[in-house]
């Protein structure tokens, strides 16, 4: 007897973690940072890809993809969202041998009435623009630390060597990742100046089991800046849709 209350509870607890993921995922149409896009897997609510374009500072260019994993007791506290990047990263917060992002080092504690997705993916983009590094004394990747304060033109080769290895590497797709990245070809060019002109995208015949345009997934994303929109979905553009 005691057993099965005590399964039916954890059941009950992971149920409620499930609906709570939902929400925050919902909101993150509006929410998402500029620049950083994720999706679920078709058939996990814990299970996220995602891509950062990186717009400007040292790692201008970069397109970076990482996998973002929500434990089984997420809406417990100090159960922090596991993120690791499928991409080369060469970066003080990021552990050269995994590419695990720990987000203890900006939120110590977990508070699930407090953090959110949206707030994991504001470090994962964070990482790429933060300078002072002074808060995160736990920075994994000691050689990257040590040679950003004592060698900054050194440091700055080897952030644009990590940026070309990180494009090179975008048209490597892993198994099973959402966003899988080709060669750009003659329809991508259409689809930039149409996204640039606020245009629609070519109609296509209606379709229950199609996937979701582009455009519609920028919209789910809730990207109400047409230009800067349009300058990911140029690289956006090249990912073959979810079949």
């Amino acid at each position: 007897g005691g057993g099965g209350g005590g399964g039916r509870g954890d059941m009950s607890h992971v149920a409620t973690s499930d609906v709570k993921i939902a929400i925050e995922y919902k909101h993150l149409s509006r929410r998402s940072p500029v620049g950083v896009y994720m999706l679920p897997r078709r058939r996990s609510l814990r299970l996220y890809d995602g891509v950062v374009f990186v717009r400007r500072g040292m790692y201008k260019d970069g397109i970076f993809k990482f996998e973002l994993r929500l434990p089984e007791m997420y809406n417990d506290t100090n159960a922090h969202p596991e993120v690791v990047f499928r991409s080369p990263v060469w970066n003080p917060l990021v552990d050269p041998q995994t590419g695990r992002l720990d987000l203890a080092l900006e939120y110590p504690t977990w508070n699930p009435k407090q953090h959110f997705l949206v707030n994991a993916l504001v470090f994962v983009k964070k990482v790429f623009y933060v300078t002072d590094l002074s808060a995160y004394p736990g920075a994994p990747n000691r050689e990257a630390l040590e040679l950003l304060q004592a060698d900054p033109s050194a440091a700055a080769e080897r952030v644009a060597e990590c940026v070309r290895a990180s494009i090179d590497a975008s048209l490597t797709n892993p198994d099973g990742f959402e966003f899988n990245f080709t060669e750009l070809r003659p329809a991508h060019d259409e689809l930039l100046a149409q996204l640039l002109q606020g245009g629609d995208t070519p109609a296509e015949p209606e379709d229950p089991n199609r996937a979701p345009t582009m455009q519609e997934r920028l919209t789910e994303a809730g990207e109400d800046r047409p230009v800067e929109a349009a300058s990911d979905a140029f690289a956006l553009a090249s990912t073959s849709d979810r079949a």
